[in-house]
């Protein structure tokens, strides 16, 4: 059980610049919730997670391009 805290308030919001984004998948295996897919190499939100974006950031640390 998680305990609710303010970044749980809302979800976060996932901005993919596709312009940089050149479909790695590191978001997709750094993500514990699964918020991303990767479908025809490009990253895509999956649409099934369970507890949507707390805004974490790992998705951004782990990302070559700063997508």
């Amino acid at each position: 059980m998680a305990i609710p805290t303010t970044r749980t308030a809302e979800a976060g919001q996932i901005t993919i610049d596709y312009a940089k984004c050149n479909g790695c998948g590191l978001c997709v295996e750094v993500c514990g919730d699964k918020e991303y897919k990767v479908i025809k190499g490009k990253v895509v939100p999956s649409g099934t997670s369970v507890f949507e974006c707390i805004a974490c950031g790992q998705c951004m640390a782990v990302c070559p391009e700063e997508a």
